[in-house]
This record gives structure tokens, sequence and C-alpha cells, in this order.
């Protein structure tokens, strides 16, 4: 959740610069919190997919 929370946070600031804004509304926030869960989904995914293929690479060195 503090992954989240930061790189959510971190989302915010960075739209905001891009605007050149100051100031958030609630929608640029819930857009950086969508974003910020999107991109830990594709983490976690990609993280499974990897250790997923190092299990099948260890085993086929097993076999």
């Amino acid at each position: 959740m503090a992954a989240r929370t930061r790189l959510s946070a971190e989302l915010l600031a960075a739209l905001l610069e891009v605007d050149g804004r100051s100031r958030a509304t609630l929608d640029d926030m819930e857009r950086a919190d969508a974003i910020a869960d999107a991109l830990l989904a594709r983490r976690r995914l990609r993280a499974s997919q990897q250790g997923a293929s190092q299990q099948g690479a260890e085993f086929a060195r097993a076999v």
C-alpha cells in the first residue's frame, strides 16, 4: 500500500508539472491513483511471469 501511495503522489506531481499547474483537482488525484494501480498490476504480472520463466528453466536443467 505504501508503494502505491508513493507512486500515486509521484504521478500526481508529474501530471501537475507537465500541465504547468500548482493545484490538483479531484479528477487529477483519481487519475494518478488509477495509473498507479495499473502500473503496479503490470509490475506484479511481469514479476510473476519472470518467476515462472526462471522456475521453468530450473526445472529443465534438473531434468
